[in-house]
């Protein structure tokens, strides 16, 4: 999984993204607004139910995640294996 591609990904630029939210052969296109190691907040059309499996897509990363919360056009998933905290050399 490569949560860690996306967030660094969206960390890179200084608003929303492009991106998709496919969950039972559905693709929806979403704006991903906020990422951090846990999960996506998004918005757009065709948002799945809650608990719904889906993988999230931006650009070539593809995580797998949980949606955790939805409401109207917008929603947000929990990656399923989220971002590890970076280690510090010397502290384990």
């Amino acid at each position: 999984m490569e949560a860690a591609s996306i967030m660094s990904e969206f960390n890179a630029t200084s608003g929303g993204m492009a991106g998709s939210v496919v969950y039972a052969g559905i693709v929806s296109t979403v704006t991903i607004h906020k990422v951090t190691r846990h999960g996506v907040v998004f918005s757009g059309r065709g948002i799945p139910p809650l608990n719904t499996a889906v993988t999230i897509i931006l650009k070539d990363h593809k995580a797998e995640g949980l949606v955790s919360a939805c409401s109207g056009q917008r929603g947000s998933v929990l990656f399923i294996r989220p971002v590890m905290a970076l280690r510090v050399r010397g502290i384990n």
